[in-house]
């Protein structure tokens, strides 16, 4: 098999950091990338071509971009800044969509079709099945198809929402192998119709952890006092941002109980800041001085939150292997998570992390406190991540994985 630099169209969202990362890293490899992103997205200082295709209600998405202060615009734009950004829209748009999926893919098949005959890739990875996976599913080339699952396009979209799950045996019945980063989809997989035989692998969906930004240590006390943290409290970390599956809600009012054992401890929620919900749910329930949002960071802030943190909470209901778990695992954090089968693969009970029902804000406090407060436990759950991560999700190492693996694909 030759080892000669391969060709391969990216079909994403690639607003994604997890896109992002496993792109990037690829094209830094000397491989020549292509992606074809659903949602707009700024790509100034790219190394490689991006064409943007506008899916369904993704236009919501550039207005708010634009209008990230909705004081300095037009009254009209302002509105649809702050709707676009609720989470009544959130709902409004994954249904629509979920509804509409198979319409947007055909809408969208020559224009894609077009890009593929124009680069002539020797692979075509759809990071995604809704809906970048259902449009692959429908382009007309014969260029191999690699479709990969996100943590919820299996257990929340195709289960829950009859229409998706249609689309998804379709486009599962179409790959010609198959991306998860959790044993649990490579199960399920098979009974949305991906065929046995066809290659397949789990890896983690961002591409492996970066060593380099994050690690343990002691945190960079300049980058804390930039984002308003203060130095002498526990730091406990949300670093989930706006999802649909992550019970954002149920963490703030479980910090109201933690507060009233740990008084001293202090939250950041990363990517909520500007949240009207979760905004408005902050500040009625008055833990304006012991919990901050913030908006999303660049990958060293947050590794600099990591280590400064002795916990970090993902109240997830649904999820495959959260990048951000791995993240702050890798720099010396404990985790505490939804209580998942696909996080099960990287957390044991109470041994290297701490399980919660993310639907009770007693069952988060619980275990929040106790990570806060048990510093053997912390210890040994750094200790048995570091190996974890170096053996399982260091960034060189699973990147090598995924190249051997789109070359046994093209070959």
């Amino acid at each position: 098999m030759t080892d000669a630099p391969l060709r391969v169209l990216f079909l994403v969202d690639f607003r994604s950091p997890i896109a992002q990362g496993w792109i990037r890293h690829l094209a830094g490899l000397g491989h020549t990338v292509r992606v074809v992103s659903t949602f707009p997205v700024d790509t100034d200082g790219e190394a490689f071509s991006v064409d943007v295709i506008n899916l369904g209600f993704s236009h919501l998405v550039e207005i708010r971009a634009n209008n990230s202060d909705p004081r300095e615009s037009h009254p009209l734009k302002s509105w649809l800044a702050r709707a676009a950004s609720s989470n009544v829209t959130r709902r409004v748009w994954h249904r629509t969509n979920s509804s509409l999926a198979g319409l947007e893919a055909r809408r969208h098949t020559g224009t894609v079709d077009r890009f593929v005959r124009a680069f002539q890739p020797d692979l075509i990875h759809a990071m995604r099945i809704p809906y970048e996976g259902v449009l692959a599913a429908r382009l007309q080339s014969r260029v191999p198809l690699l479709i990969s699952t996100w943590g919820n396009d299996l257990t929340l979209w195709a289960e829950r929402r009859r229409r998706m799950g249609e689309v998804t045996r379709r486009t599962l019945s179409a790959a010609d192998a198959l991306h998860c980063d959790c044993h649990r989809d490579l199960k399920l997989s098979e009974a949305y119709g991906f065929r046995p035989g066809r290659p397949r692998i789990v890896l983690p969906g961002g591409g492996g952890v970066d060593r380099s930004v994050f690690h343990p240590g002691p945190p960079d006390s300049d980058v804390l006092r930039a984002l308003d943290i203060p130095l002498d409290r526990p730091l406990v970390v949300n670093p989930r941002g706006v999802r649909e599956y992550v019970r954002n809600d149920e963490f703030l009012r479980a910090w109201v109980r933690v507060t009233r054992k740990r008084p001293d401890a202090f939250a950041v929620c990363v990517g909520m800041k500007g949240n009207p919900t979760l905004e408005h749910l902050h500040a009625s329930l008055g833990i304006a001085d012991s919990l901050r949002m913030l908006p999303s960071l660049a990958p060293n802030a947050l590794a600099e939150l990591f280590r400064a943190a002795p916990v970090s909470v993902s109240p997830s209901v649904h999820d495959g292997t959260p990048n951000t778990l791995l993240e702050a695992m890798a720099s010396g954090c404990l985790p505490v998570a939804g209580r998942l089968n696909s996080v099960g693969e990287w957390v044991e009970e109470g041994v290297n992390g701490l399980f919660c029902d993310a639907t009770d804000p007693d069952s988060i406090a619980e275990a929040i406190i106790r990570g806060l407060d048990d510093v053997a436990l912390r210890r040994a759950a750094a200790s048995r991540n570091a190996s974890l991560i170096t053996e399982r999700a260091e960034r060189h190492l699973v990147m090598n994985a995924a190249v051997d693996f789109y070359r046994s694909i093209v070959g």
